[in-house]
């Protein structure tokens, strides 16, 4: 773990991240997703786990990929998955009530264990990023849905080479679920790691698995840190990828979903209205746009080019 010399401020930060991060899973009710004993793990221990953080009223994000490694523990998910082809619709939308249950819990305190329910779980097309709807669904969680969390303010832009950052996760998860009486039981250690901005990728790394703009760490992170929330001061800035790898924000600015009645939403909507306050939206809004790989690498280093379209932050 990297020392650093901690700030009035970044304690105050940090106990702002305590009442809004949380980590991320998923299981079934025939125990799939959890681990036995041949695999090393515990008994009823969950496998896969990510880390995210609260937005804003009920509303989480995380790593896309995460939520995408639970869609193993789901046979429709599955199968829509083999039956993918590269000749598919690059948006295309799958509208589908899953097998599994998606949980996020949080940091303990005085009032006990915060536990949420999953509701929706809609990934981003543009980029690494995943939004979580949730219903409380622990005394704890319901206190803090009824008072007034201490949301971060958004820098959807990347800050600049040489910025430091913090990552905020939960590297060491060890979650454990009683297969008779259904009981969750946690371990948690939430880490803050300081790193250093090397790189700005936009509007995105290489083609493949960082195939959307971020920017680069001076150094890796372990997985459990993906879905974490990424600070630059008191802002939010992105979202952990890793393994060195962060996902910028700005690319939400075209983000739409849906709510548990299936009405759509927008990120512009939450941007606009200040339910999610982005402090560089004036400077965002309305130069988000879909464009052909080659003219979203037009003056780039990048000398490959696909069939697909990427997401870019027009001049």
């Amino acid at each position: 773990m990297a020392r650093f010399l901690a700030t009035a401020k970044d304690i105050v930060v940090f106990n702002r991240i305590r009442e809004l991060a949380f980590a991320h899973y998923a299981w079934t009710a025939d125990g799939s997703g959890l681990g036995t004993k041949e695999e090393g793990f515990e008994e009823g221990q969950v496998k896969e786990a990510g880390s995210g953080i609260l937005a804003a009223p009920r509303f989480g994000i995380s790593a896309k990929h995460v939520s995408k490694g639970f869609e193993k523990l789901s046979p429709q998910l599955d199968a829509i998955r083999r039956r993918s082809s590269p000749l598919d619709p690059q948006y295309r939308i799958n509208k589908i009530k899953v097998d599994l249950a998606t949980m996020v819990y949080q940091v303990p305190d005085g009032d006990g264990l915060k536990h949420w329910k999953v509701d929706v779980d809609w990934q981003s097309h543009d980029t690494d990023i995943t939004t979580l709807q949730m219903t409380p669904m622990s005394p704890a969680a319901e206190k803090a849905d009824a008072g007034s969390l201490p949301f971060f303010e958004w820098q959807l832009r990347s800050p600049k080479v040489g910025s430091i950052v913090r990552l905020y996760g939960w590297p060491n998860q060890k979650l454990t679920i009683d297969r008779e009486t259904a009981d969750h039981r946690a371990i948690v250690e939430l880490r803050v790691e300081p790193a250093r901005v090397i790189q700005i990728c936009d509007p995105l790394q290489f083609h493949g698995l960082t195939e959307f703009p971020g920017f680069v760490l001076d150094r890796e992170f372990p997985h459990g840190f993906s879905g974490g929330p990424v600070l630059y001061g008191d802002a939010l800035v992105g979202v952990f990828t890793g393994p060195d790898y962060v996902s910028s924000l700005w690319p939400l600015a075209i983000h739409t979903f849906p709510d548990v009645n299936e009405l759509e939403h927008s990120f512009e909507e939450l941007f606009d209205s200040s339910t999610i306050v982005a402090r560089d939206w004036d400077e965002v809004k309305g130069r988000v746009e879909r464009v052909p790989c080659e003219e979203a690498l037009a003056g780039t280093k990048i000398d490959t080019r696909c069939p697909k379209n990427h997401v870019v932050l027009k001049n």
